[in-house]
Order: C-alpha cells, then sequence, then structure tokens
C-alpha cells in the first residue's frame, strides 16, 4: 500500500514538471531591455549578434518612445500600453500632488509604493489569468499594482552583474513545470549609462555596443540551448535613445523664475515639471516662452500629441527644451541626454527585435509606438488584452505568423 502511494506521488510531482502533451504548445515569452540603446547604435561597429537575431526573426526599422522619453516612464509604458501621462509614472522624479507623495527612481520606499502606478502591467495581466510571470529589475515590478506582484522579482541591485541576471532568467525557466514563469522581462542599465557619461558618439559608447553584443550572443546561447526552446519568443527592446548634450544653449531655470513663483518643481533635462505658486502660473509660462529654445505650457494647453495635460501627478506648468538645449534646476553635468519630443528627435527612436516560433523570420517591420508592446504580449501568451487596449491589437505591427 506504503508503495502504491509513493509511486501515485512520484507520478503526479513528475507531471507536475512537465508541459502538456498533444497540441498544446506551452508559450514562453522572455523580453530583455538593453536601456538606452539608439535605434542606429548597431551601425556603429560590428554587431553579428543583432544581425543574427533579426535574420532569425524580426526587427523594426526603429520603435518610437512616448512622452518623455525618460527610463521609468518608458518601461512602464513598455508593460502597460499607456502613455506616460495616463499611467502615471510622469518621470524618473516628480511630485504627485493628489498624494502628497513625491516619486523618485532612487526612493526604494516610491518605487515600491502601489498608489503611483496606473493601468495594468502585463506581469499583472499575465498573473491574473493563471500565467507565472517573473520580472528582474524591469521598472514597476517592485509595487504590488493591483495587489499584484510577478511570482518571482528582485529589488533592483545595480551591483548585480548582466551574467548574473542571465543565470537568474535560466533558473526561472528550469524550474520545474509547475512552477516555471511563462513571461520573463529582464534589465540592464546599459549603454544609457556609459552614453550620460562620455556622449553617444563616444569610443566607450562604441566599445559598450560591443559588449552587449558579446551579451546578446550569451543570452541566445543560453535561451535557445533549454529544453523548451522551441517554446520560446525572445524579445529584445530599449526605452529610448541618446542625445548629445548642448551645454553653450542651456539654461538654469533657477536664474530665470524667482523663487517665489515656484511651490514646487521636478526637472530633469529637457523637462521641467513646476508646481507655480497661486497667481504665478501665467507668469512662469510667458517668462520661459521667451527664451530662445524653450517651450512652456499651462497643464491644461500641453499639446494633445504628448498626451500629457490631464494625469494629476502632472503639475499646474510644463516646460521642456527644444531638441538643441538643455534646461536644469542649478546644477548639470551630463554629457548626453534623452526625453526629448520623440517625434521631432529622431536620437530618440530605439530599437525592437524578435525571435521565436510565432515571429516571422528575417523580416523588417515599419516604425511603430513602444505601446504596441503590451498587446503583442498579450497575444504571445494567448491571454486577452486589457479591454481599454484591444485597439492597439496589431496595430502597425506585423511581426508575428
Amino acid at each position: 500500500m506504503k508503495q502504491t502511494i509513493l509511486l501515485l506521488v512520484i507520478l503526479a510531482f513528475s507531471a507536475a514538471c512537465k508541459p502538456p502533451k498533444g497540441n498544446e504548445k506551452p508559450a514562453y515569452v522572455v523580453v530583455l531591455s538593453m536601456d538606452g540603446f539608439r535605434w542606429d547604435y548597431t551601425s556603429r561597429t560590428s554587431t553579428p549578434a543583432f544581425d543574427e537575431l533579426a535574420a532569425d526573426g524580426v526587427k523594426a526599422e526603429y520603435m518610437v518612445p512616448s512622452f518623455p522619453t525618460k527610463t521609468f516612464p518608458n518601461h512602464y509604458t513598455l508593460a502597460t500600453g499607456l502613455y506616460p501621462g495616463e499611467h502615471g509614472i510622469v518621470a524618473n522624479s516628480f511630485y504627485n500632488d493628489s498624494l502628497k507623495k513625491s516619486y523618485s527612481l532612487g526612493n526604494r520606499a516610491a518605487v515600491q509604493d502601489a498608489d503611483f502606478y496606473g493601468g495594468e502591467p502585463i506581469w499583472v495581466t499575465a498573473e491574473k489569468y493563471g500565467i507565472k510571470a517573473a520580472t528582474c529589475f524591469w521598472p514597476g515590478s517592485e509595487a504590488p499594482i493591483k495587489g499584484v506582484r510577478p511570482s518571482y522579482w528582485l529589488k533592483y541591485d545595480g551591483s548585480l552583474t548582466y551574467q548574473s541576471r542571465l543565470d537568474t532568467v535560466v533558473y526561472w525557466l528550469t524550474l520545474p513545470y509547475s512552477q516555471r514563469p511563462h513571461l520573463v522581462m529582464f534589465y540592464v542599465d546599459e549603454p544609457d549609462h556609459t552614453a550620460h557619461s562620455f556622449g553617444p558618439d563616444s569610443k566607450e559608447v562604441t566599445e559598450e555596443i560591443s559588449s552587449l553584443d558579446n551579451y546578446l550572443a550569451a543570452v541566445q546561447k543560453k535561451l535557445f540551448s533549454l529544453d523548451i526552446a522551441d517554446s520560446i519568443d525572445f524579445i529584445l527592446l530599449s526605452d529610448h535613445g541618446m542625445a548629445k548634450v548642448n551645454m553653450d544653449k542651456s539654461y538654469d531655470l533657477s536664474q530665470l523664475l524667482p523663487a517665489a513663483w515656484v511651490v514646487h518643481q521636478s526637472t530633469s533635462n529637457p523637462l521641467a515639471l513646476i508646481d507655480p505658486a497661486p497667481g504665478f502660473a501665467d507668469s512662469i509660462v510667458a517668462t520661459l516662452n521667451k527664451v530662445k529654445g524653450i517651450r512652456a505650457w499651462l497643464k491644461k494647453d500641453v499639446p494633445a500629441k504628448y498626451h500629457y495635460n490631464s494625469h494629476p501627478a502632472i503639475p499646474g506648468v510644463v516646460a521642456l527644451a527644444d531638441s538643441s538645449y538643455t534646461l536644469y534646476w542649478k546644477k548639470y553635468t551630463l554629457a548626453a541626454d534623452h526625453g526629448y519630443d520623440p517625434d521631432t528627435n529622431s536620437d530618440m527612436r530605439t530599437i525592437f527585435y524578435a525571435k521565436g516560433s510565432d515571429f516571422k523570420k528575417d523580416f523588417i517591420n515599419k516604425p511603430f509606438s513602444n505601446r504596441m508592446i503590451y498587446p503583442l504580449i498579450t497575444k504571445l501568451l494567448g491571454i486577452p488584452t486589457e479591454k481599454s487596449l484591444e485597439a492597439l491589437k496589431n496595430e502597425h505591427v506585423e511581426v508575428t505568423k
């Protein structure tokens, strides 16, 4: 009797460790983001791994980030399909007056505070439909959004090597079937960091591109050597591009605006979010609009194309530097930056590559918005797209078979 029970337990565990048989093919979607990888970087040097990925799968001519073209806003747009002005992560740092709280990518408590995050990120959608998700440092995934976190997630630790991040992904994908995530998203902070320090045209960035090409080769080798390789859809993308900063055309807003006019400001070139003192909003807008290279609006007047004039995290005045200008508050030291208008500054464009059984082969797609990533992943996973985003399905994205 004991032997029979033991045999049944072993058989049950063995079944739980294996994928279902028959015609059902479980999809595994693995997404890698390389922060700040500009759309034209692969033309700078030899990139055999990128070239191989494009030949074996699909790429876009370029992907268009959302405004403002900053890291946290766009990573959360990639995850939700919403513009930053809709989902509430409106900048890397900002003050949400309705919450009476400040958000900053370096503030661990804020990053893990679900109150800041609107919309439904893809890992929440997946978990809602019974699909386990795993995230390694993806912005937004540390917070219990709608009360849900991915089944597996890590607090950001910049000291964790890229190899260790890949090893973690592979570990997740080799868990017993019943524990294994079918959506895995991971992040590396280059070439953004190097470009900020040395500029996008520097030899240091060229070297970093080569290093990332080697990393991509290692990622593909690991993923497509797994037993589940035939079921993996791999996506490589980024959040934004990078532009050289011109300090000869720079403005310190603290020298342009009297302190009495400003209650609070969050300035990160080229964007300034200004909470005006009562009665001074019009004065701030008028003053900044007299400065060559700066455009400023009352919140209600921000151009519709930015989708940036309704969320309570956006204050009364929004100012934006033109592409060849720089604005800051008291101090600025970067050699290059992003955040500029994605429609007028081609340096903000970024990448999209993908490979797997659900993708076409050796196919180049027309440019498309990064908002399309959320419905693309729901399609790959075979789950419904969040109702408000159904209109986005496959809009200008023809990368799947």
